[in-house]
């Protein structure tokens, strides 16, 4: 039996952590680049 061990476990976890708030970090900015684009557009 060849278990990771926890130590293993949190870094893999760590790693999911980290890509996944730069996922949303990435959907945020794309959300407001939206909004001002789309501000913009209203506002001419």
């Amino acid at each position: 039996m060849n278990a990771p061990s926890e130590n293993e476990r949190l870094m893999q976890l760590d790693r999911n952590i980290d890509v996944t708030s730069q996922l949303l970090q990435e959907q945020k900015s794309r959300l407001a680049l939206g909004r001002s684009s789309s501000q913009m557009l209203l506002a001419t």
